[in-house]
């Protein structure tokens, strides 16, 4: 058993090294909406991932040990095999998470996989075998050289023993029911660690409890919070959509350039160091155009964020007939796409239509070895604002500046870690080491994020003297927004999409020309119509955006782990489906939903968030499973 227990143990070392490595889980981290902060969490933490990976180790022994009864081999050295294999997967598993999901802080999920894959995991399955078929070739190399390893090690000779091996029937009964009892002792670890609301994002990281966790879940069709969705379903009529909308513009319109500030939120223009504005260039904007201030990210997740920006059709009832790429084209605009990453990453490339035989596009794999950081994974990639600017300037002048033009720029800057080599540092003297940004230090992290939005911001200032030398800034239309906001620790959370609220949702959009909407309510999707109107566009039919609130969700938008609305008056309300509560838009404590009366007003707007979601902004597809709506009462 000695092995087994090292294997046991290095495991749980390796997993702990690379939570607080990556994650910083005991001090507070890059998305961890919850730190494991004191003695006692933090020691109850290790115990139980100590208890439930020894489980599913030992659990794998036995029935290893009930299977091979009849066969050669003793329970030494079928031990020593189960510890060779638990070792290696377990640690490769847990090295690959930590390298290919560099910036985000939740493990591999199907959702994740769905998006990188277009929709479908069979499509992540073709995608990753595209990009990597090397680490493919790697990874089936190194699985026949640990099938060959076991098989030696169960085929050396055994050591004579002179005690006598009980019957086969006793070994396989007595390995049978302890595999059972350790079965059922895993399960209920993992039922209890599920029920530690502080730790349970932490324990989805761990192998042995996301192994348990997805066999309880293998049953609900929806996944793990959408059910109750279905059991929560108001009686309300279906809200029907209005047909797309068609937009004719102009004989002449202006140039349309949007510029996308990874991470910038909008409070950033008030932000001041030492008694100076971090963000001067997008305050003059500002100040001689528009600036929205309740501008949301509906998901606070860049790729839906991206999605939602331009109009794609993804899950959600789309404004206009096609993404703002295809209107524009369709219209005689020029595309330009100059982007600091990876505009594959998620699907975006596709959904958005962004890239054009006629147009230019430059991304982040187009200048591969000029990347910020180590890592090659589509998440992962990011070029320094200069170097997209730079492409900007260089290649623009190909463009027919006589015709319209519609530019589009992701500047990566402001993401975490919120620096990197060869940054200018305007609001701190020294660069600030990732290990420094935790929840200890929430005034150094502020100071990091805004530095790297002062970046941001002289990056704008660059690329509006790019257009002024061109001669093409009175004729333009200059959009700049941030595709969603980021939490500093305010609420304890660093990064975003973790909650719904507004310092994760809020995020920056200002325009050098007046746009009269911008002074209500604008979510993402309502972005493109607005936009061509802007451009002196006659949309098809009648539309504005809702001006009085802003639907938001955090999770995927067919299994929301929350939803809700961010109201002009500064109200909010927000159903959390993990936790079954619901905040309601005057109330000051969240309600468990239970508590909730039939007929209350509480129930009644909570009915109509989850209609707005069911009817509204998902599309009739995604409903979820109706048995499973049966199974669950209704509160």
């Amino acid at each position: 058993m000695a092995p087994l227990i090292a294997a046991v143990g290095v495991v749980v070392a390796m997993s702990l090294a690379l939570l607080e490595r990556k994650y910083a889980v005991f001090s507070g981290g890059f998305l961890q909406a919850n730190p494991i902060q004191g003695m006692w969490a933090q020691a109850r933490f290790v115990v139980i991932v100590l208890t439930m990976e020894a489980c599913l180790a030992a659990t794998v022994l036995c029935l290893a040990l009930a299977a091979t009864s009849r066969a050669a081999v003793t329970p030494s050295r079928m031990a020593l095999a189960v510890a060779v294999i638990y070792l290696v997967v377990s640690a490769t598993f847990q090295v690959v998470r930590y390298e290919v999901l560099a910036y985000f802080g939740d493990m591999v999920s199907f959702g994740v996989l769905r998006n990188l894959g277009g929709g479908s995991l069979g499509g992540a399955v073709l995608y990753a075998l595209d990009q990597y078929p090397a680490a493919f070739a790697g990874l089936l190399a190194g699985l026949v050289a640990l099938a060959w390893t076991v098989r030696r090690l169960l085929r050396m000779p055994a050591r004579p023993t002179i005690a006598s091996a009980p019957p086969t029937k006793v070994r396989t009964l007595t390995c049978l029911v302890g595999a059972t009892g350790l079965l059922i002792l895993l399960v209920a670890m993992a039922v209890f660690a599920r029920e530690q609301r502080v730790e349970r994002k932490h324990f989805s990281k761990i192998n042995a409890y996301a192994l348990v966790h997805s066999m309880l879940l293998w049953g609900t069709p929806t996944g793990g919070t959408s059910h109750l969705l279905g059991a929560l379903r108001s009686s309300g009529e279906a809200m029907t959509a209005p047909p797309p909308l068609g937009a004719r513009l102009p004989a002449q319109p202006m140039h349309l350039i949007v510029v996308v500030a990874e991470s910038v939120r909008g409070d950033v223009l008030d932000a001041k160091v030492d008694g100076r504005f971090v963000a001067p260039t997008l305050r003059e904007l500002a100040d001689s155009g528009s600036r929205g201030r309740h501008f949301f990210s509906h998901s606070g997740f860049t790729t839906s964020s991206l999605k939602a920006l331009f109009g794609a059709d993804e899950g959600v009832r789309r404004h206009l007939d096609g993404s703002l790429f295809e209107v524009l084209q369709r219209s005689g605009y020029q595309v330009a796409v100059f982007s600091g990453q990876n505009e594959m990453f998620g699907g975006v490339e596709a959904a958005v239509h962004s890239r054009t035989p006629e147009g230019l596009f430059f991304d982040a794999r187009d200048a591969a070895g000029d990347r910020l950081f180590l890592s090659t994974a589509p998440g992962s990639m990011a070029l320094s604002n200069d170097r997209v600017v730079d492409e900007f300037a260089r290649r623009s002048p190909a463009l027919d500046w006589r015709r319209p033009v519609f530019g589009y720029l992701n500047l990566q800057a402001a993401h975490f870690p919120y620096g990197h080599a060869g940054m200018p540092l305007s609001v701190i003297k020294n660069p600030i080491d990732r290990r420094a940004l935790h929840s200890g230090n929430p005034d150094l992290v502020r100071l990091a994020y805004l530095n790297a939005v002062a970046y941001t911001d002289a990056s704008v200032a660059r690329l509006v003297q790019h257009l002024k030398t061109r001669g093409q800034w009175d004729r333009t239309l200059l959009v700049v927004c941030g595709d969603h906001g980021e939490a500093l620790f305010e609420n304890g959370v660093l990064g975003h999409g973790v909650r719904a609220d507004r310092l994760q949702n809020n995020a920056l959009l200002v325009t050098n020309r007046r746009v009269p909407a911008l002074d209500r309510v604008v979510g993402q999707r309502d972005l493109p119509p607005l936009l061509l109107q802007a451009l002196g566009a006659q949309l098809s039919g009648p539309w504005e955006p809702e001006g009085e609130r802003a639907f938001v969700y955090v999770g995927s938008l067919e299994g929301p782990d929350q939803l809700a609305f961010f109201h002009l008056d500064g109200s909010d309300e927000v159903l959390d489906l993990v936790n079954a509560s619901y905040k309601s838009r005057r109330g000051t404590d969240a309600t468990p939903i239970a508590a909730l009366g039939t007929g209350s007003a509480e129930h009644r707007q909570m009915s109509e968030l989850i209609d707005y979601w069911r009817h509204a902004f998902r599309r009739p597809s995604a409903e979820p499973a109706t048995r499973t709506e049966r199974r669950l009462p209704r509160p």
